[in-house]
């Protein structure tokens, strides 16, 4: 018996993460597309399906919260830190210490839109508040806490939850659909490995097909016509695992540094911008300027963050901190597999 990554879902980390950089790199010119947006819902696809691992794996609650915090918070906070500081010294943007504490806390000002001071990590909100619920099943029910956590998405979504200080108003639950889609994916996870290649591929077409037909439908029903295609997209490069591809440095290195990508690439945007325009080009006017100098700028400027910031301090924290919470270490993205069959 041998342990092995995910490996297709660890590429697809970075293809999601890199739509969603041209989906902001290109936001200024005003293109009929917005289906590049749809790279959050594979993230939460994603999400769903490595969290249900995660809980079936044996992990101390305990180690499980840490683990997740250690992934997402430290990485979030220093690339808040980062844009705060882009902000105030290209435009000049100050914001009250309140918003500071509660961009740092995830903790939005209900009633209003509001946005953490770096706006993309929106979706981290919502992450949050997934780990809150699994944690607190897995805790009360162990491993059987998976079923239970779906139950939950599940109620979540259908019923309305009133928005403190805004009448008539309700929480956006759809996205919990897509966490649930990726829980469901987890228990599917040994069909899933051993599908046919051709039906893999059929699933992937069809995603590909149903996005282009939902190009421009950011609408309410965003978590069935792109959420759909997400689940669709990561079930069926599933039987592809093994491809020697998704095993390549190169496919490797994209996903160890999509988390940086998505969340420093607005950064990494106005790095190129104030460059150019030091130089008296402004290249990321021109469409093609955004696509052959932003979008690259902003991965070098995640693959930079990635190897001198997220990388070491993840190592530090993990060595750090893990060691004291007594569990059977589970590892995201990996499973077990024999000869004839493949267990989360």
């Amino acid at each position: 018996m041998r342990k092995e990554t995910l490996h297709s879902v660890h590429a697809l980390r970075f293809l999601a993460a890199l739509a969603v950089v041209v989906h902001h790199a290109l936001q200024a010119f005003n293109l009929p597309v917005s289906v590049d947006a749809a790279g959050v819902d594979v993230f939460f696809i994603i999400s769903g399906l490595v969290i249900g691992l995660s809980m079936e794996a044996g992990d101390k609650p305990a180690q499980f919260v840490i683990k997740r915090l250690i992934r997402v918070m430290p990485m979030y906070w220093v690339a808040t830190i980062v844009y705060a500081g882009m902000s105030h010294f290209s435009w000049g943007f100050t914001a009250p210490l309140s918003t500071y504490v509660r961009s740092a806390c995830l903790w939005p000002v209900f009633g209003t839109d509001w946005y953490p001071i770096y706006y993309p990590a929106w979706t981290l909100e919502y992450e949050m508040f997934f780990y809150a619920v699994a944690s607190l099943a897995l805790w009360g029910l162990g491993k059987r806490g998976r079923v239970v956590t779906l139950i939950v998405i599940a109620c979540l979504v259908a019923t309305p939850i009133p928005v403190p200080g805004r009448p008539g108003a309700h929480f956006d639950t759809r996205f919990f659909l897509e966490f649930g889609a990726g829980m469901i994916l987890s228990l599917a996870l040994p069909a899933l490995l051993r599908l046919q290649r051709e039906i893999g591929l059929g699933l992937v077409v069809a995603a590909l097909g149903l996005f282009a037909l939902n190009y421009a439908d950011n609408s309410p029903m965003r978590a069935l016509v792109w959420g759909v295609p997400s689940a669709m997209l990561v079930m069926g490069l599933l039987p592809f695992d093994g491809w020697s591809a998704f095993k390549s440095k190169a496919a490797v290195f994209g996903g160890e540094i999509s988390y940086s990508l998505y969340l420093t690439h607005l950064t990494g945007l106005q790095v190129a911008s104030d460059i150019a325009s030091a130089l008296h080009l402004p290249i990321l006017s021109h469409f093609w300027g955004a696509i052959l100098v932003g979008i690259p700028t902003a991965v070098a400027f995640a693959a930079l963050l990635h190897i001198c910031i997220e990388r070491p301090m993840l190592s530090f924290l993990r060595l750090t901190l893990l060691p004291r919470i007594p569990g059977k270490s589970s590892g995201q993205l990996r499973v077990e597999k024999t000869s004839d069959s493949a267990s989360a």
